[in-house]
């Protein structure tokens, strides 16, 4: 003969079950604003290498494997790429570029980040200064001691693509 378990009976074990599972450690408020001040100092770096011409600078803000995806161009794979592009960049042109953190979400060693740029970028040879703004979308990595850096990035501008 077999043995039917009552379906309320199955609910009630459901509920028991999941109503034990262990809470989810939430971070220390502290400890939280401290990770998003630390990212937020890493994009006033960012705008300072990218205005000082300080490829080398600029490069170091980066993860190894990090990925960079500029727009309208294929993807910088590498912290190395990164340095080798930067470097050609400051040798042909002068970047005036203002950064503006928007949002920091930070979930244990991944942060996702958000914000705004304007930018003047001058030819060393001569010729115009272009403006440009836009926005962009960059998710950090925490690193085995504790400092943060980006680990992916994406940008693109708000002009008209017409």
């Amino acid at each position: 003969m077999k043995h039917r378990i009552p379906i309320s009976a199955l609910v009630l074990l459901a509920i028991l079950g999941f109503g034990c599972q262990p809470a989810v450690e939430q971070p220390e408020p502290s400890v939280l604003a401290e990770d998003v001040a630390s990212i937020r100092t890493i994009f006033a770096e960012y705008q300072s290498t990218v205005n000082d011409g300080d490829a080398a600078g600029f490069a170091d803000l980066h993860t190894e494997d990090t990925i960079r995806m500029p727009p309208d161009s294929p993807a910088l794979v590498g912290k190395d790429a990164i340095l080798s592009d930067s470097e050609a960049s400051v040798d042909q042109v002068v970047f005036t570029l203002s950064n503006e953190v928007a949002e920091v979400e930070v979930t244990g060693d991944w942060a996702f980040v958000r914000g705004d740029w304007k930018a003047m970028v001058t030819p060393k040879e001569g010729g115009e200064t272009a403006e440009e703004s836009g926005k962009w979308l960059s998710i950090a990595q925490r690193q085995p001691d504790g400092s943060w850096k980006l680990h992916r990035h994406i940008w693109n501008s708000n002009a008209d693509p017409g």
